[in-house]
């Protein structure tokens, strides 16, 4: 046979496993020599389990962690009331009684004061004193004006005089101070005592002394009873006043 092969004088036949071509047999061993060295790199380079995490189950992500925090606030929301608690309804004392005779207790106490300031020509009249610049008018209005001037005192001067009592007390030494004085003038006008200037300086000096004490201690003996008790007690003065001065 010639070198060539049967049939093919001239050409010779490559060994079994060789390629024909020169090219192709430098290719295949480039390849196989590329595809050993990634297998080497990746056997080499591998990186193995870490012993601390071996046999221990994998830890739950972070966005699971937050639905559950998600979860926890909107039932802790659904739970609490949407609004504020109402407050407690506040209950409303109970109205106190209105004594509407609390006028009849100051009434008759500001009557004998009009009587005291209004009255006097017919108390000079019942003493035989004219209305001129004698000296017995001078001396009879001197003794009149003590009552405003013993109203002015005691007007400021009752928790002093008086300062053992409570508002009450000194309320009652007033309305005794001009029941008084209403007597005493009283028993002069009617003739049991003979008229005396003296009796007329008491009188009106008592007089002025019960309105000052009484006065400063009407309200305050009247509050406990409630603001409509007490404003009837106020309608009570001019209501006594009134009664003497009209008509």
């Amino acid at each position: 046979m010639g070198a060539g092969g049967p049939g093919v004088p001239g050409t010779m036949t490559p060994p079994r496993g060789q390629s024909s071509q020169p090219g192709c047999s430098k290719a295949s061993t480039a390849v196989a020599t590329v595809s050993d060295l990634g297998d080497d790199l990746s056997t080499r380079y591998e990186p193995s389990p870490s012993p601390s995490f071996v046999g221990r189950r994998p830890a739950a992500p972070s966005s699971s962690i937050g639905e559950d925090e998600c979860s926890v606030a909107s039932s802790d929301s659904l739970a609490s009331p949407l609004l504020p608690p109402s407050k407690p309804a506040i209950e409303q004392p109970a109205q106190a009684a209105v004594y509407r005779s609390s006028a009849l207790v100051v009434a008759p106490v500001f009557a004998a004061y009009a009587c005291l300031f209004s009255l006097q020509h017919e108390v000079k009249v019942v003493y035989g004193i004219a209305d001129d610049d004698s000296p017995a008018s001078h001396d009879f209005s001197f003794a009149t004006s003590s009552l405003f001037a013993f109203k002015l005192v005691f007007r400021f001067l009752h928790s002093i005089v008086f300062g053992c009592l409570a508002p009450r007390g000194r309320l009652y030494v007033g309305m005794g101070a001009l029941a008084t004085a209403m007597g005493l003038l009283a028993a002069v006008t009617a003739g049991v005592f003979q008229p005396l200037p003296r009796y007329v300086f008491m009188a009106y000096a008592l007089g002025g002394t019960g309105v000052g004490s009484f006065e400063g201690n009407v309200l305050a003996s009247f509050t406990f009873l409630g603001p409509e008790t007490k404003k009837f007690a106020v309608m009570g003065m001019p209501i006594g006043v009134s009664s003497v001065t009209i008509g």
